[in-house]
């Protein structure tokens, strides 16, 4: 089921949050610097994970970096191309892979839309 709320991602009583994210490896504004900011070794750890796959779109493009913190997942979808337009189908593949993993274990997701919140 998805429910559309107002409210900030931070808030997110969701076992799962979940953003796109580029490949430069670095959380320069919006949702993910706010995640950032958040969760201490978010950006360093994706920042490591682009360099380990050389910050190349192909290789990263439809991947998720999972990280976890306090008890919160942060799910990075890598759908955004290198001129940071969103790539649609890396979304895609991406969403499915996140939506397995909940499935498998139990866990709830929340991830942001335009201004507001979706929880499912």
């Amino acid at each position: 089921m998805v429910n559309i709320v107002d409210g900030n991602i931070l808030n997110c009583t969701k076992d799962i949050i979940c953003h796109q994210v580029n490949i430069q490896g670095y959380m320069g504004g919006g949702v993910a610097r706010q995640l950032a900011n958040r969760y201490i070794n978010l950006e360093k750890e994706y920042s490591e994970h682009c360099k380990v796959l050389e910050n190349k779109y192909k290789l990263l493009k439809g991947n998720v970096f999972f990280y976890k913190e306090n008890n919160k997942i942060i799910c990075n979808m890598f759908s955004q191309k290198e001129n940071f337009d969103t790539d649609y189908e890396a979304m895609k593949i991406a969403l499915e892979e996140i939506k397995q993993y909940a499935k498998v274990f139990k866990l709830s997701i929340c991830m942001p839309y335009r201004h507001r919140l979706w929880n499912s």
